[in-house]
């Protein structure tokens, strides 16, 4: 537990819990809870198989042993499988009905499927119990945001800082619900802090370095990601590809971030970095390029049939029409697929749970309809959202608005909303350099 609660660095943890458990199975190998650890140490090794296996085990031998059933719902709980994860949550809790975590992650995953009333009165029902336990008012800082109530949910995190101010997780929350607002400055400054506390957390070291690449600070995040590669020696340069690859991007170099990922797939192509490269050639206007690969990882979306678009694939679904070109004979169903996604979007929210972002000005772009575009642009700005703000200045849309010309006043207005962009960003990189180091409450 100490990765996630005192910053211990969590491949550090690997073999002297490995150990532990070997220890513990030789003097008693029917030990469920052993079999547990086991789970759960399989599972942040990224072995998943071999961690429901250990857990299914372990429920086995201990029936009635309530962390079995909490750490596997961890495990399953994803998009297919959260029906599953909320089952054994609520299994963990009949066996240990006042235990703090176990309603916290209750509410959790009722907030993930969207019963939102119901996670609310959970947390409730825990704060009533435990009003102390800091886990409670992150819970519902999650719940309050996913129901745009942006400022509540800030005060409630705030609540959870204040009751364990050594916790990297609520600093690392207040910096994304600050980053889903558009507030990159702020945002930054509290990443700043959820490093400092756990120095050897990878994940949210790579979004300190993007915090800079969306400040449009170039080499605050070449320096930032430079000191990533010194303190995670044993990563291979995939693990950072992406982060360099933008760094690349928001200098200009579009065809150097292409250049870094050619070289990298040819020496250890995996699906991150072919999805990275895709997304560096779509930067640098190399569609022809970017549409074998896309074709490859997404080969439904290419053939005549009827398709529908979910949510969780309007991003993916707007990558695969910008591939098809008239030149292809496949601007019809690059125009389709774009509206497909334009009609997904309708049931969605732009910056806050599966956030549509900026992909309706995508997808108006590969229709076509200018006047649609600028406004879903300027919609954009108002509604708060900043992530990968740059493309929009960057070569793919210089080479698409050639390709398809603005009348000169729309023109205009495009310019004027880019302006705006960087001068917005520009004054958050300056607060950020002025302000990085007060007090954060």
């Amino acid at each position: 537990l100490q990765p996630e609660y005192a910053g211990k660095d969590l491949k550090a943890s690997f073999e002297p819990r490995q150990a532990a458990i070997d220890r513990a199975l030789s003097l008693s190998p029917g030990s469920g809870e052993a079999y547990a650890a086991l789970g759960l140490l399989r599972y942040w090794q990224d072995k998943k198989e071999e961690s429901e296996a250990a857990f299914l085990k372990a429920i086995e031998l201990s029936p009635n042993y309530a962390s079995a059933y909490h750490w596997y719902s961890v495990l399953l709980n994803t998009d297919e499988r959260r029906e599953e994860s909320l089952r054994m949550i609520r299994k963990a809790l009949s066996l240990d009905p006042s235990a703090p975590i176990l309603i916290s992650n209750l509410s959790d995953r009722l907030r993930l499927l969207g019963r939102m009333e119901e996670a609310k009165a959970a947390l409730l029902d825990g704060l009533r119990r435990n009003p102390e336990f800091p886990n409670f008012y992150w819970n519902m800082a999650n719940v309050l945001r996913d129901e745009g109530h942006i400022e509540e949910a800030k005060a409630a995190l705030l609540d959870a800082v204040k009751r364990n101010a050594d916790s990297p997780t609520y600093y690392f929350s207040m910096g994304i619900l600050l980053f889903s607002q558009g507030r990159i400055g702020e945002a930054a400054a509290w990443l700043d802090r959820a490093v400092e506390l756990q120095p050897l957390n990878f994940n949210n070291r790579g979004w300190q370095c993007y915090f800079q690449i969306e400040l449009d600070d170039p080499v605050q995040a070449q320096a930032c990601l430079e000191k990533m590669r010194q303190d995670f020696p044993d990563l291979p340069e995939s693990s950072f590809a992406r982060l360099q690859s933008n760094i690349f991007a928001i200098r200009g170099e579009e065809q150097k971030a292409v250049d870094y990922l050619e070289k990298l797939n040819e020496e250890a192509p995996d699906e991150n970095t072919k999805r990275a490269l895709v997304d560096a050639y779509f930067a640098n206007a190399q569609w022809s390029k970017a549409r074998p690969i896309i074709e490859e990882l997404a080969p439904q979306f290419f053939s005549n049939d009827e398709v529908t678009v979910s949510q969780q694939e309007v991003g993916r679904v707007i990558g695969v029409a910008a591939s098809m070109r008239e030149g292809d004979g496949l601007s019809q169903r690059a125009h389709d697929l774009a509206g497909k996604a334009l009609e997904t979007m309708q049931s969605m929210h732009r910056t806050r749970g599966v956030g549509y972002y900026n992909f309706d000005v995508h997808a108006y772009a590969i229709r076509g309809e200018s006047s649609q575009m600028i406004a879903a642009l300027r919609q954009a700005i108002d509604d708060g959202w900043r992530s990968g703000w740059q493309e929009h200045r960057g070569r793919a849309y210089q080479v698409l608005l050639r390709e398809r010309p603005l009348q000169p006043e729309q023109q205009a207005e495009w310019n004027a909303l880019l302006a705006e962009l960087e001068a917005d960003i520009a004054a958050q990189r300056q607060w950020y350099q002025d302000h990085k180091d007060d007090p954060l409450f």
